[in-house]
């Protein structure tokens, strides 16, 4: 490749963080990256011909506890409804969860559950 080219390439990569720091996200390198820093994380430079199978769908591994619907929580955290609709009834009556594993108040969830949401790549976030 050219040098203009990587130069054009690199202004581009600038503009590109600049415009998504702008907007609220947090640029990381790939040797330091942390998926749950915020809710919208960018990797420089990540190799794309291997990606790890818990970045390949980040929005289906990552969940929010504090704004999460209850159609989210079924599907990504693999409960039934009722179940997600007394995690949205613990939340409201809390006032939202201090930490992801305030989900455990509730009898019906373990460190068992917590465990295997970790095996699974599931990230729970506030």
């Amino acid at each position: 490749m050219s040098d203009n080219y990587m130069s054009l390439e690199g202004n581009a990569r600038q503009q590109i963080d600049k415009n998504l720091i702008q907007v609220g996200w947090i640029i990381q390198n790939k040797n330091q990256i942390n998926l749950s820093a915020g809710l919208g994380i960018a990797v420089r430079e990540y190799p794309t011909d291997s990606i790890s199978p818990a970045l390949q769908k980040p929005e289906d591994k990552i969940i929010n506890i504090y704004s999460a619907s209850q159609d989210e929580l079924p599907i990504i955290l693999q409960i039934s409804e009722p179940l997600a609709q007394k995690i949205i009834t613990l939340r409201d009556k809390l006032g939202g969860f201090k930490e992801p594993r305030g989900l455990l108040q509730l009898p019906e969830l373990t460190n068992l559950e917590w465990e295997e949401w970790e095996e699974q790549g599931i990230t729970i976030t506030i």
